[in-house]
């Protein structure tokens, strides 16, 4: 992986987004997912309570690299007036505006990527095509 902060800060698909957290869930566990709801699409990080240092360890197991070779910015969660998420850090820059909409996965296990799916689309309260 040339660049690999580029998971992190570009936006994507519902479904890139959802296939990116079930892979990372088989790396790291149980593992805080952030997801924002962007313009452009969907963005999402690892989240942790301990700080820039394991978040940074977090996302190296997530991105399968050394996190000596891994610089990341970091940012508190949106809205940390609210005290279920005071001290979730992320993966972001804390130049960037607040995301309109945004949510916290926990996933305890592995997670297939419409499982992860369904959950974001329910907490963004998207329509789902019936299959």
């Amino acid at each position: 992986m040339s660049d690999p902060l580029t998971a992190f800060t570009r936006t994507s698909s519902l479904a890139a987004t959802a296939g990116a957290i079930a892979r990372a869930s088989t790396r790291y566990r149980p593992l805080l997912v952030y997801v924002e709801r962007r313009p452009g699409g969907f963005r999402w990080s690892p989240a942790h309570r301990g700080g820039p240092y394991p978040l940074l360890r977090t996302a190296a197991v997530v991105l399968g690299v050394d996190h000596h070779r891994l610089v990341l910015p970091f940012r508190p969660v949106p809205g940390n007036g609210n005290a279920a998420w005071r001290g979730l850090s992320i993966v972001g820059d804390p130049r960037d505006p607040a995301p309109g909409r945004w949510t916290v996965l926990t996933l305890e296990a592995a997670t297939p990527a419409g499982e992860v799916e369904d959950r974001l689309a329910a907490a963004f309260e998207l329509p789902r095509l019936l299959n």
